[in-house]
């Protein structure tokens, strides 16, 4: 995770590291306490330097070394990894988190927002489709990203099915103290679990399928036979989503390619799935309404 999403997932999950505005009266309006962690949270990642409070000393700080090496206890979590990558890629895993803890991460997920923001009966009323866009992004941006979206609007009218396709994009407003708000997380996570299928090039958005309900459908344009890109379809597989590839042609920058395409025919190969897993997400729910 980018450092201020994970920062926001402490937000979420541990809103007690936060001091309340109300323990802060010298607090502005740019800067209320509620931004503010707590003094037994060190804050570390991208052009942070955090300051090492002793006895009110503001001044001393961490000028070379990672404040992990000034803490009094470390606390780490480590799995064996598997040999080989899920199939049909082989050769070694990339970062495989097992299924159990990926399961209750999703499970911890929803019930935080769910106490923020108060169970939302209209996920899934609808069908829906989150495309992840990469046109912001330095790397792997699809060249036919806007021949593909009418498409599958297309194909999505040609079949008589009624959803909505939603482009999901990174966040890139400079303005902000954090790129990604409490607000925007919690935006994100009801998004991908209200998603029916989820689509994009292979890339950090799709880290987001880590909140979509069993049997969403997950169609990743990525490289074929790169084991190190196998970490999405690993995820599909513990959380019990329908993982469908689909090949990007060859280049030989691999993941550092800046403009990605697909390779022929397989535009309509993406927009076949797309249309698969929405039929296969409205049979599950007229069969669920059947047996009602």
């Amino acid at each position: 995770l980018q450092y201020e999403f994970a920062e926001g997932f402490v937000r979420l999950l541990l809103p007690e590291a936060f001091w309340d505005e109300d323990d802060d009266e010298d607090d502005d309006e740019d800067n209320n306490g509620k931004n503010k962690l707590s003094p037994q949270i060190v804050q570390w990642g991208a052009n942070k330097r955090p300051t090492n409070s002793n006895e009110g000393d503001a001044s001393a700080k961490f000028d070379s070394s990672h404040p992990i090496a000034h803490v009094r206890r470390l606390v780490a979590v480590a799995w064996d990894q598997p040999v080989r990558a899920p199939p049909p890629v082989d050769g070694p895993p990339h970062c495989l988190t097992p299924a159990p803890l990926l399961r209750a991460m999703r499970r911890g997920v929803w019930n935080a927002v769910n106490a923020l923001r108060g169970v939302d009966e209209t996920i899934n009323k609808n069908l829906k489709v989150v495309y992840c866009s990469r046109s912001t992004s330095p790397m792997r941006s699809l060249m036919e990203e806007e021949e593909l979206l009418l498409r599958i609007k297309d194909g999505i009218r040609e079949e008589g099915l009624h959803a909505e396709v939603i482009l999901f994009e990174k966040k890139t407003d400079k303005n902000e103290k954090s790129r990604f708000p409490l607000e925007f997380i919690m935006d994100t996570i009801r998004l991908f679990q209200s998603a029916d299928v989820v689509v994009g090039v292979h890339g950090a958005s799709l880290a987001n399928i880590a909140f979509a309900n069993v049997g969403t459908t997950v169609v990743e344009m990525g490289l074929e036979g790169l084991s190190q890109a196998s970490h999405y379809r690993h995820l599909s597989q513990a959380l019990d989503l329908h993982h469908v590839d689909v090949f990007l042609a060859k280049d030989a920058r691999s993941l550092g390619a800046v403009g990605v395409t697909l390779r022929e025919g397989e535009l309509e190969s993406v927009v076949e799935a797309v249309v698969g897993g929405l039929k296969r997400r409205k049979g599950e729910e007229i069969e669920h309404h059947s047996e009602l």
